[in-house]
């Protein structure tokens, strides 16, 4: 089987915290009146060496900044705060600034937070909530791969007047998350579901 692990994005991170086999379709656990927008794959190439990088978050905590394992664990921490108040907040800015171009998971994420602002909404309660973090894959200083889980409890996203417009359930749910070291920040190339 190959790693590329196709996904269906439904409005929050319901989408990614699924079972999915290897090459599998992914299948959200979350209720909606209106279809759910594809958004493509959750495997992404490298970037190449070229590509721009955003500034650095100045609201970053210093232990996100260092270039250490434990700075990479930190700043996955950190990304997946931001990835909640973009969505709680409806502000897709919130994410620009910790993704590479390369990471098709992170757009689909910065891209919901598109979608609630332009339509009024915002997810009530928090997306996903860390449990726990750790390194699992150092590939020489400047890459490491990340292990993020944690749960999804139940939620909503709602209209400017309250309306729920979609419901998400519980689910438990890991990522791997693959960063780099550019520029002097770390930086999520790709982020994918493991099962």
């Amino acid at each position: 089987m190959g790693n590329r692990t196709t996904w269906r994005w439904a409005v929050t991170l319901s989408a990614l915290v699924l079972t999915t086999g290897c090459g599998g379709q992914a299948k959200p656990e979350a209720s909606s009146s209106r279809p759910v927008p594809t958004a493509g794959t959750m495997t992404t190439a490298s970037s190449p060496a070229t590509s721009p990088t955003p500034a650095i978050d100045p609201d970053m905590p210093a232990a996100a900044r260092a270039h250490t394992p434990a700075g990479a664990e930190a700043f996955a921490r950190y990304f997946f705060a931001q990835f909640n108040a973009s969505l709680q907040q409806a502000k897709p800015d919130l994410l620009g600034g910790l993704a590479s171009d390369a990471c098709k998971s992170c757009q689909a994420f910065i891209d919901t937070a598109v979608e609630y602002r332009t339509n009024g909404q915002h997810y009530s309660g928090e997306p996903f909530t860390v449990a726990t973090v750790g390194a699992i894959d150092q590939q020489g200083n400047d890459e490491t791969r990340v292990l993020v889980s944690g749960v999804q409890h139940p939620g909503a996203v709602v209209d400017a007047s309250g309306k729920i417009v979609q419901q998400t359930k519980y689910q438990k749910g890991q990522f791997s998350v693959h960063l780099k070291w550019i520029n002097g920040a770390w930086v999520a190339e790709e982020l994918k579901v493991v099962k």
